[in-house]
């Protein structure tokens, strides 16, 4: 009997070492997806979008696309360039979200608090001479520096 009451008393530690580890090792995952989400988005989808916004004559702006809909990039959604994850809200794309540099950003993917996200994507809008970028934020705004 005394045995058993150790052993229950030893599984019991290894619970309460192991169980905040494995909660915190699902927070880091969705970190990493958030993360790599944003830079994906920088250096494929959004050098895609920038140099078609070059070609068109919009100067590099990925939000002056004068199609009259946010969401989409010259009449294209954005699933149509990348695989958005389920942790963001695919209907909350907004191109008009994008800012300058100095400028504080609005979401311009909101996460999906129903998938269990917790980042938004903010934008920083492209120029004639840079790229635009994609950073991922447990805040409501962002400001790129």
């Amino acid at each position: 009997m005394i045995e058993l009451i150790f052993v229950i008393i030893v599984l019991g530690v290894l619970a309460a070492v192991a169980l905040p580890r494995y909660f915190a090792m699902g927070e880091q995952a969705k970190a990493a997806v958030a993360t790599s989400f944003a830079a994906t988005l920088t250096r494929t989808v959004g050098h895609s979008l920038w140099s078609k916004s070059l070609f068109r004559g919009a100067h590099g702006s990925i939000k002056l696309d004068n199609d009259g809909d946010s969401s989409k990039f010259y009449g294209r959604s954005l699933e149509e360039y990348v695989r958005i994850p389920k942790y963001f809200d695919k209907t909350s794309v907004n191109f008009d979200n994008c800012v300058n540099e100095g400028e504080s950003a609005s979401p311009f993917i909101q996460k999906d608090s129903s998938q269990g996200g917790e980042y938004n994507i903010f934008c920083r809008d492209g120029n004639a001479t840079n790229a635009p970028k994609f950073v991922a934020s447990k805040e409501e705004n962002y400001i790129f520096r």
